[in-house]
């Protein structure tokens, strides 16, 4: 779990360790099924955190950070 925390997004690699070693196919499935969320950025595929959290059922509300 400790994976996700604090990260905004994370790559195909940190996704399938977040999501319990899931297989490289499996994450590209979430990801086409829509399911996970990704970005671009400078050409890689990054997979936000929070797609990651909802998809593991820990989509609460996250507490505002201080100042």
């Amino acid at each position: 779990m400790d994976t996700i925390e604090g990260q905004l997004a994370l790559n195909i690699a940190g996704a399938r360790k977040a999501l319990g070693n899931i297989g490289r196919s499996t994450v590209y499935r979430l990801i086409a099924s829509g399911e996970l969320e990704t970005r671009k950025v400078f050409g890689r595929t990054l997979i936000t955190a929070r797609s990651i959290r909802r998809k593991l059922g820990l989509d609460a509300e996250e507490p505002p950070r201080a100042a």
